[in-house]
């Protein structure tokens, strides 16, 4: 089918100047988009990546205050935090992303703030604060971005100070009392020296209540400020001191979730399950899934602190070369506590804890220019990159009340087993002993790379663009258990939390240290073809590489001792205990190729604007963390693709009237066989339905001499689609947005209502089993509901 869709595609380009419109007026255009996907600044139009790019005027229109907003905006992207802002804030592109708690597995989409790489996207993308544009850069970024950029790359810019003196605010009061407070100021301390200043103040009740604790969950609670200068003492030289501070506190985001089917009274786990959780006093779940209760035995709590600064020089050494650096240090945080790890009101885990503290040091140089070779033209980006990034990472978890009648249903059942009767509930998991497992992790990163990337104009109408990076990272961790030595954290086991050792899962690995280093070359090349004025026809091959890591679960060196060794050893005392052997944490890199063909136009005298690419991406070793019941297991799986295409096309109807539609059609997003983790094959990737789309309808009048109206409306739509690599498969749905404002024409004051999931449409965002009930019913992350408020702002 593929193969068929690039003539068809150059064909609607060919025809799209002569369909009929409503009036060829050439006095009003479509803005040029300009980009830095290939790390200078260039027309949308001009580069052979497919890009998506949004200024401050259109995230503003559609609503786009975070990354969560830009699902409704783009098809082939999508972002949401499950569990934990470090561990499982995916961004997704095409399908290929990343999922599951494990700090060390880093995204396959790169994200970039004011050129500076971000290695945890949840802070960073909870709140957009002063930001002018975003890019999302779809397929392998590896040749120029390298580090995690095997699926894609997201760069985000903040508004750069200027001379003029400008001030202004924004006030949004919404429904669960959404509270949010924006102000930036910005002019010239001197005739050299500018400076810009940005607070926000976003805060919101849950959209879940715990009827158990009387809170709501998944609330907003966000304070983020940023201050910049930008020095420029001559023409040649430009200096940008970027320093920025962000915290929040809420009740967030372990195990909020809710049962996606309603309990079956006559399942007898469900049946047990249900008179535990009478016994407290509360439901085992309900029927109604999108009751919005969750009946967790504790709030989690979730506080965030990102801070950091850099510096990016900019210096013309002559009218042809120009040099760059971009020196970056930044800390960030996150102390999760009181989680309910086992997602619901039966007590069988309690006390979830991890901690979080990162300390990244990075440095990039490049040279910008051109020269000619011959009588052929060259455009050239060449730098080097480096970063070290330090973690120390903890992690505790304890036995709740009902653990230990769960152990005893499975061990003491009656069968006559070599463990039947042995323990008493108490002695198989006690929830006043303590934790049963807690680790401290002490991880190292460490990037060198060097890249070079090339555009040769063969001639008027054909570009040649090559790319090739070398990259080295690596890897060092090491592993302290908390609970002591090996024979130490065993006698406390088997003397209070029994039912771990004989489930052989979910303890602690002994003491550990491993090492891993990766390199490897990574390259791309392009032909470009610009047959007529206004179109674009490029082809795309690029290999890209995600470096390996080692696992920060607690067992991922391997359990304290297997079931099986503890058994023998029940039965037979007097034999000498062997604990287990130490197994590798860690896992390999990923490789893909991708190609990708695609054209880009502009139709109607610069009023229409259709953007096409057809993509297949076949990874190698993908990297895959997949929920097992008892935890998250990190490998790699054999192989998997991305494959389909995508379309965007912008269009001015009228000078009023302006209406953008993207639609991406994934053919294939599966993994291939895999002997690590079989029950994957043939199945595709989560958030990667067939079918997805968004359309956006702008429109505005001017209704008096000093007073504009204006409206916006935007649809999006989501196909059947995995939410996690865990369940089923869910429904399609369909969100819908709008705003309704009026400003004055002169853009000094603006006032709108909005609402957003209008229809208050119920849908997932992310989901696993639940924790240790034997029968494994599926759970998921609710989508948020209908939210609607008014925005009032000023500028001067």
């Amino acid at each position: 089918m593929l193969k068929k869709s690039l003539p068809v595609a150059i064909s609607v380009a060919t025809l799209l100047p002569s369909l009929p419109v409503i009036a060829n007026d050439a006095s009003f255009t479509l803005e040029e988009i300009v980009v830095t996907a290939q790390k200078r600044e260039q027309s949308l139009q001009d580069v052979p990546v497919a890009v998506t790019a949004y200024d401050s005027q259109a995230m503003k229109a559609q609503g786009i205050d975070d990354a969560v907003d830009l699902n409704t905006a783009s098809p082939s992207v999508n972002f949401n935090t499950a569990q934990n802002k470090v561990s499982n804030s995916p961004v997704r592109i095409r399908g290929i992303g990343t999922n599951g708690t494990n700090a060390a597995f880093e995204g396959a989409v790169g994200l970039y703030m004011d050129g500076v790489y971000r290695s945890r996207s949840g802070m960073v993308l909870a709140t957009f604060n002063d930001i002018s544009s975003v890019e999302i850069l779809r397929g392998p970024q590896g040749t120029l971005f390298g580090k995690n950029t095997s699926a894609g790359a997201m760069i985000l810019s903040s508004t750069k100070p200027s001379q003029d003196f400008e001030a202004g605010g924004e006030v949004t009061l919404g429904n669960y009392d959404k509270q949010k407070a924006s102000f930036y100021v910005n002019g010239a301390v001197t005739d050299t020296l500018a400076m810009r200043a940005s607070i926000i103040s976003d805060k919101r009740d849950g959209f879940i209540d715990n009827p158990v604790t009387g809170k709501d969950q998944l609330n907003t609670d966000i304070y983020s400020a940023k201050v910049q200068a930008l020095w420029q003492p001559s023409d040649e030289l430009e200096v940008r001191v970027i320093a920025d501070y962000s915290k929040s506190d809420e009740t967030c985001c372990y195990g909020m979730e809710t049962r996606v089917d309603a309990p079956d009274p006559s399942n007898p786990f469900d049946a047990f399950y249900t008179a535990l959780s009478n016994a407290r006093g509360l439901p085992y779940y309900t029927a109604d899934q999108f009751d919005r209760d969750n009946y967790n035995n504790q709030d989690g709590s979730d506080e965030s602190t990102d801070k950091g600064i850099s510096v990016d020089v900019t210096y013309d050494i002559n009218e042809r070369l120009t040099l760059k650096s971009i020196t970056s240090y930044r800390e960030y945080s996150n102390d999760q506590t009181q989680g309910d790890a086992d997602f619901g009101p039966v007590d069988l885990l309690k006390d979830y804890q991890q901690l979080y503290d990162f300390e990244t040091l990075s440095q990039e140089f490049n040279l910008t220019g051109d020269f000619e070779l011959g009588d052929t033209p060259v455009e050239y980006v060449v730098g080097a990159f480096y970063s070290k990034e330090d973690l120390d990472h903890i992690y505790k978890l304890s036995s709740g009340a009902d653990m230990g009648a769960n152990f005893d249903l499975i061990f003491n059942d009656g069968s006559g087993s070599p463990v039947d009767g042995l323990f008493t509930p108490a002695e198989l998991a006690n929830p006043d002993a303590g934790p049963f497992v807690a680790s401290n992790f002490e991880h190292e990163d460490e990037v060198w790379a060097a890249y070079g990337h090339f555009t040769f104009s063969l001639t008027e109408q054909v570009n040649l663009v090559t790319g090739l990076r070398y990259s080295e990272e690596e890897k060092t961790l090491k592993h302290t258990n908390l609970m002591g030595d090996a024979n130490t954290y065993f006698d406390n086991l088997r003397q209070n939390n029994a039912g771990w050792l004989l489930l052989g899962a979910s303890t602690g690995s002994p003491d550990f240290e491993n090492t891993i280093s990766d390199e490897e070359w990574t390259y791309t090349a392009s032909v470009q073809y610009f047959p007529m004025e206004d179109l674009q026809l490029y082809a795309t091959y690029s290999k890209g590489f995600k470096a390996g890591g080692i696992s920060l679960n607690p067992d991922a060196a391997g359990q304290l001792i297997d079931a099986t060794t503890y058994l023998t050893w029940l039965a037979l005392p007097a034999v000498p205990l062997q604990l287990s052997g130490k197994v590798d944490s860690s896992y390999d890199p990923e490789y893909v190729d991708a190609y990708e063909v695609g054209l880009k136009t502009g139709f109607h005298d610069g009023r229409g604007r259709l953007n096409m690419a057809l993509f297949y991406s076949d990874y190698e070793d993908i990297q895959v963390t997949t929920f097992v019941g008892t935890s998250f297991v990190t490998d790699n799986a054999d192989t998997a693709k991305s494959q389909g295409i995508e379309l965007e096309l912008d269009y001015a109807v009228t000078e009023n009237l302006r209406a953008d539609l993207s639609v991406t059609y994934l053919d294939d997003t599966s993994y291939g066989s895999s002997e690590l983790i079989p029950h994957l094959e043939g199945r595709d990737q989560a958030f990667a339905p067939e079918f997805a789309g968004a359309l956006n309808i702008s429109y505005s009048n001017e209704i008096s001499s000093t007073l504009e109206g204006y409206m916006n409306l935007n649809v999006s739509y989501m196909g059947e689609h995995y939410i996690s690599n865990d369940i089923e498969e869910t429904e399609e749905y369909t969100l819908v947005g709008s705003t309704f404002g009026v400003r004055t024409l002169d853009g000094v004051w603006d006032l709108s209502l909005f609402c957003r999931n209008c229809f208050d449409t119920e849908f997932y965002t992310n989901g696993n089993t639940a924790p240790l009930q034997w029968h494994a019913p599926e759970m998921a992350n609710q989508g948020p509901p209908r939210t609607y408020g008014v925005t009032v702002s000023a500028n001067f």
